[in-house]
């Protein structure tokens, strides 16, 4: 039945697009604040140098990168993610971005890290260096279903902000938002 009505909907509208928006507002973030203890990981977080070959893609400027390295051999990157600001973010520009906020524009756990907490953890480490670089506001897109993703940035956090369906009606492309219920306070 599932895949009978993602296929009727692809068929009536093209491409589709279902992403959660979440959000933080880091000014009063602290990690002791949080069922996540960064100690119990035995790697490093630490921010990515941008020399890094593997960051070529997503450094530069008006840009942050963070990782979590390897307990072994404290090279091998286990996780790492980015955020855009400013005129950086403006290329993907999904989201509109006020001064002192940025987007997590992208995480990854190696296949080995999965279901270790580094995702969640490697969350909490970069809200609060995104903190300590004077940011007051983060937000990320999810897509729907990414229920790892979902629950890595919950436990880190973040709360649900927006849904929102992008989809072709008639060749033109329509965007709908939903305001989030679960979102426990709104701070705009």
């Amino acid at each position: 039945m599932h895949t009978f009505i993602k296929k009727t909907a692809k068929l009536i509208f093209r491409d589709y697009q279902i992403y959660k928006i979440y959000f933080i507002d880091i000014q009063n973030y602290e990690l002791s604040n949080l069922d996540i203890n960064l100690q119990e990981l035995s790697g490093v977080f630490r921010p990515i140098q941008l020399s890094d070959d593997h960051s070529a893609g997503f450094s530069g400027p008006e840009a942050y990168g963070y990782e979590y390295l390897s307990s072994l051999s404290h090279t091998e990157a286990l996780a790492q993610c980015w955020y855009w600001y400013g005129e950086r973010y403006k290329v993907r520009n999904f989201w509109p971005l006020n001064e002192k906020e940025a987007k997590l524009v992208d995480i990854e756990t190696t296949q080995k890290a999965r279901g270790m907490g580094i995702a969640p953890a490697l969350i909490a480490y970069s809200c609060a260096q995104m903190k300590e670089n004077g940011f007051k506001k983060l937000y990320a897109r999810i897509w729907h279903s990414n229920k790892p993703s979902i629950k890595a940035f919950s436990k880190a956090g973040w709360q649900p902000l927006k849904t929102i369906i992008e989809f072709y009606f008639l060749g033109r492309k329509l965007r709908l938002e939903f305001i989030s219920r679960k979102r426990k306070t709104f701070f705009f």
